[in-house]
């Protein structure tokens, strides 16, 4: 009988994502990169420690690009993480809602 797992977690330390986070935060704003509706920092999951509404998308999938680095994230809701599972660049940034040309993700990724 096999047993299910739960969602693989990223090997960052949660000093090191909240870091992130907030950085991320600071640069983008608190809305959420592809529905942009402002995301509550203070949700809390019953079933994982920290906030998991606000979830740290790599814009450039981890399969293709083992390095992380600030440039390829954005905050995002964990249902607009999951939604995009699995999707090109091209297709996660033809998602957002709002096409803001202007937002620093675009300058690295366009």
């Amino acid at each position: 009988m096999s047993r299910k797992r739960g969602p693989k977690r990223s090997s960052m330390s949660s000093v090191k994502r909240r870091k992130i986070k907030n950085d991320i935060r600071l640069r983008d704003g608190e809305n959420c990169f592809y529905c942009n509706i402002k995301m509550d920092f203070e949700i809390q999951a019953p079933d994982s420690p920290g906030n998991r509404d606000v979830t740290i998308e790599h814009i450039l999938d981890n399969k293709y690009n083992r390095r992380n680095f600030k440039g390829n994230f954005a905050l995002v809701h964990h249902r607009c993480n999951q939604n995009v599972d699995g999707m090109t660049v091209e297709e996660k940034l033809n998602t957002r809602v709002s096409k803001d040309r202007n937002h620093p993700i675009y300058a690295i990724w366009c």
